[in-house]
């Protein structure tokens, strides 16, 4: 079958994403088509799972900076880690995995993309300079 006539607009996201999330999800699609790769080839559930993390990520660390705390006290007085932060933490490692799994990341993009064209390195001139003075 001949992909190059499917439509390259992603899918619209479902409801369960807010405002913040839905642009964040636009981002992401723009990202992954600039990036030469074909939208046919993304799978949009890592897209949405990736925009939804994002957005309750965001939320989460709104909240703990409005709580303004970093620790709790339980009903014997010891402190420990506010439970905000463990979620903050949860979200943030479930857009990090999502967002290796799309390729966003450098070090994941090879893995995800394949092989790409290495930039042509440009010539130092004062490297030259220093190869004639030292030769």
């Amino acid at each position: 079958m001949d992909k190059t006539n499917i439509d390259e607009t992603p899918p619209a996201p479902i409801g369960m994403l807010n405002e913040l999330g839905n642009a964040e999800y636009k981002r992401i699609s723009e990202a992954l088509h600039n990036s030469g790769r074909h939208l046919h080839a993304t799978d949009w559930a890592f897209v949405l799972e990736y925009a939804h993390s994002f957005q309750c990520y965001v939320q989460a660390c709104q909240q703990a900076t409005a709580k303004a705390t970093l620790l709790a006290q339980n009903e014997k007085g010891v402190e420990y880690n506010a439970p905000i932060h463990n979620i903050v933490s949860q979200y943030r490692t479930a857009m990090n995995q999502a967002a290796a799994k799309l390729g966003l990341a450098p070090a994941d993009r090879k893995k995800v993309l394949g092989e790409i064209e290495r930039p042509q390195k440009i010539e130092n001139p004062l490297e030259k300079l220093r190869k004639v003075r030292y030769t």
